[in-house]
């Protein structure tokens, strides 16, 4: 009994040091978007691209996604579609284990409307599906939406893989997207930890004694 419950305690300090320690996380990696129907003709990526996100809600399982700015060329007609906040009302789902560091989140594809002030000053409504996944092990977040965006006559597919970093100066850690995955460590919660921290420590999902 005495293991079961700290076994539970340590879950909800594992959830609880994700919701609050973190904050709003941000992620960085290489983003495709284009217009459904004409992907060929329409698809941009763009590299270090951004997104962030934040749980809130109740037992924060809800998930605060926020998409960067998109800017299209198609044959000389430049659209800039502005960044919003999305948040579906889904929950996520947890699989994996805290014990072996390989925990995973989960928010089911689900609806969306938003708003934001698009390029051209005016009010512009956003409505569509989103979906994401957070992997503690790996600290990477991806993120697929589909949505229609003010008065544009075709709907836009977004999604990016990012990587997790803390920028210089942030709770006194540099971390980078460029960092080795061995050279971080963290504790039985989830909390990174420093090169000289002593005891039991999870590097890449596997449990290490130091």
């Amino acid at each position: 009994m005495k293991k079961i419950f700290t076994l539970i305690v340590a879950l909800v300090a594992t959830l609880s040091a994700m919701a609050q320690n973190h904050g709003a996380m941000n992620f960085v990696g290489t983003s495709t978007f284009y217009v459904v129907g004409m992907q060929e003709t329409t698809t941009t990526q763009v590299e270090n691209d951004r997104v962030v996100l934040t749980l809130t809600g109740e037992g924060s399982k809800l998930a605060d996604i926020k998409i960067p700015d998109m800017n299209y060329n198609m044959q000389g007609n430049i659209m800039e579609l502005k960044s919003f906040t999305a948040n579906s009302g889904v929950e996520y789902t947890m699989t994996g284990s805290f014990k072996t560091g390989d925990m995973a989140f989960d928010w089911a594809k689900g609806d969306f409307t938003t708003t934001t002030t698009g390029a051209d000053g005016q009010t512009k409504n956003v409505a569509g599906k989103i979906s994401a996944n957070y992997g503690h092990s790996s600290k990477k977040l991806k993120v697929t939406a589909e949505f229609t965006y003010g008065a544009m006559p075709w709907p836009i597919h977004y999604e990016i893989e990012g990587d997790y970093y803390k920028e210089a100066g942030v709770e006194g850690v540099s971390e980078n997207v460029s960092e080795k995955k061995s050279d971080v460590a963290y504790n039985l919660v989830g909390q990174r930890v420093g090169k000289d921290a002593k005891g039991l420590v999870v590097i890449n999902g596997k449990k290490v004694i130091r």
